[in-house]
């Protein structure tokens, strides 16, 4: 195990101190980044790592492209949002730390159940960033998805058809990582579609959750300029909804946490693993 760790912590330094040095992470971002994925890959499985890969990478990837191509629509969302480019170590846990416990289940439960419970987490994850990365470049406007209100570009709750297709997307990239592994270690068959498909609606159905938070519990401030923003940077912002506490990391967490812990029950119920 110990050796494990060793490959972590230097696979992790390494695409950390890459991420760092193209402004994706901040400093706290890169130790944070560092830690996580030594544990992932020191106490879980080494597929956990590729799924936590494959979020990341593929969120950078898409980030740099919205940035380059359309930096109206990325100035958009991070303006609301009031956040820099670079993930802080707040930001970095809120996606990943879920993932953490589950490589430490795994070191007493060594089951594909498991495997597919880190799938669920790094799905909801890469669903809802797709969502939100993508989601800027529709030219609808977004309404909000219980009670179909009109909403700013960028601002959290707010939902468009393009961005559910890129939070379907996103939650099939990981879902097919994780169905090429189960094929190749249990065989592909039937259950193995099945299992590949509850992934995919996990994935997309924390992104749901987490627009739902969104719309109803997060804090949105309006500022003396009459902008909504989702973080204060004024003490002249007023808090228009939600509460002051309840911020986009928190509904990022809290979404993972609904998803795994609402699908990895229903598959276990059905004894698909």
């Amino acid at each position: 195990m110990t050796t494990n760790f060793i490959i972590g912590f230097l696979l992790s330094l390494v695409v950390a101190t890459v991420a760092y040095r193209k402004h994706s992470l901040n400093q706290s971002g890169m130790i944070a980044a560092i830690i996580l994925g030594t544990l992932v890959y020191g106490l879980g499985h080494w597929i956990f790592y590729v799924f936590m890969i494959f979020f990341f990478m593929s969120s950078l990837v898409i980030r740099r492209v919205v940035t380059v191509l359309y930096p109206s629509a990325h100035r958009a969302l991070m303006h609301h949002h009031q956040k820099h480019e670079a993930r802080t170590w707040v930001q970095v846990l809120a996606n990943g730390g879920i993932l953490v416990l589950i490589s430490a289940v795994y070191t007493f439960w060594h089951s594909n159940f498991v495997v597919f419970v880190a799938a669920l987490s790094m799905a909801a994850a890469t669903s809802d960033t797709w969502a939100s990365e993508i989601g800027v470049l529709s030219h609808q406007k977004p309404v909000t998805l219980l009670r179909k209100l009109p909403m700013e570009t960028g601002l959290s709750g707010g939902v468009t058809s393009l961005g559910l297709w890129a939070s379907l997307g996103g939650s099939t990239l990981i879902s097919l990582v994780l169905g090429l592994y189960l094929g190749v270690v249990s065989g592909f068959n039937l259950k193995l579609i099945i299992e590949i498909g509850l992934c995919i609606a996990g994935g997309f159905a924390g992104s749901l959750f987490d627009s739902i938070l969104g719309e109803l519990f997060q804090a949105k401030y309006k500022t003396l300029k009459s902008e909504i923003v989702e973080v204060s940077s004024a003490a002249e912002d007023i808090l228009i909804q939600g509460w002051r506490w309840f911020d986009n990391n928190l509904v990022n967490f809290l979404s993972n946490v609904f998803v795994v812990g609402s699908f990895s029950a229903l598959v276990f119920f059905f004894g698909l693993f």
